[in-house]
């Protein structure tokens, strides 16, 4: 058996709770609907191992409710990750003091400009995903709120975790948006899968220096135009000849 998340040994997923589950810890229960239990389990067991191996929790999530177990900080961090998850279900409004988000002292932020956003979260937020599961954070947007930035209107992510979890989870989230905003040297993340932007895993687009490590617009028209009009006239001539041949071929017949 494997660990969905972590592509490990299910026995390897436990012992991330292991350390934390000797201390001193309790047990408390979250009423859930059936919804909201389908939602927090997820596809595979996926959302659930996530976070867990954020809050180092363990949950136990059936039927009604959730049973959560780990020590004070470790439900405290479970029960936040678990509201926030519920609100984002269908694009929903995250309904917390982002205030108090930015006093706490396991959470960095970074603001990230509007055109980075969809980049940076990727297809239904695979990238941001990825980036949670490898450096053991919990990564959100304030979507309702921009701010101005360096490089305009901005909205505000925020990475809740351990000091040096937070620290290389902003390195990497910064690195994606300097990409992305032509900043950042012209070499794609290693964490960015081209897939994951709703493309359908071929290469990544090509990329025009002048540009300052932007795709050009002329040369997308340029491309986009050249490849639909090559398309389009190889196969119309091609039927055309196939059809006049056809058209020589039964025009003979007639006249025999």
């Amino acid at each position: 058996q494997t660990c969905p998340l972590l592509e490990k040994p299910a026995a390897r997923c436990a012992a991330l709770h292991s350390a934390n589950l000797t201390m001193s810890t309790r047990t408390e229960t979250m009423p859930l609907s059936d919804d909201e239990v389908a939602y927090l389990v997820g596809r595979g067991g996926q959302t659930k191992f996530r976070l867990e191996n954020f809050s180092l929790a363990r949950l136990n999530i059936d039927k009604d409710s959730a049973e959560l177990t780990g020590t004070d900080d470790a439900l405290e961090r479970a029960r936040l990750a678990i509201k926030i998850t519920l609100q984002q279900r269908n694009g929903g409004r995250i309904d917390i003091d982002f205030q108090d988000m930015e006093e706490r002292k396991d959470v960095e932020t970074l603001d990230v400009p509007v055109p980075a956003v969809g980049f940076l979260l990727g297809s239904k937020g695979a990238t941001l995903r990825k980036m949670e599961e490898k450096h053991r954070v919990f990564m959100f947007f304030d979507n309702d709120r921009k701010r101005d930035g360096k490089h305009g209107p901005s909205k505000r992510l925020y990475i809740v975790g351990p000091d040096r979890a937070r620290d290389s989870a902003l390195e990497e989230s910064e690195e994606v948006v300097n990409f992305k905003m032509g900043t950042g040297g012209g070499r794609r993340p290693a964490i960015v899968d081209n897939r994951d932007q709703g493309g359908r895993g071929g290469p990544p687009p090509r990329y025009d220096d002048r540009g300052g490590g932007r795709y050009s617009d002329d040369r997308r028209d340029y491309d986009r135009g050249r490849g639909y009009d090559e398309r389009d006239r190889g196969r119309g001539y091609d039927d055309r000849d196939r059809y006049d041949d056809r058209r020589r071929y039964d025009d003979r017949r007639d006249y025999d």
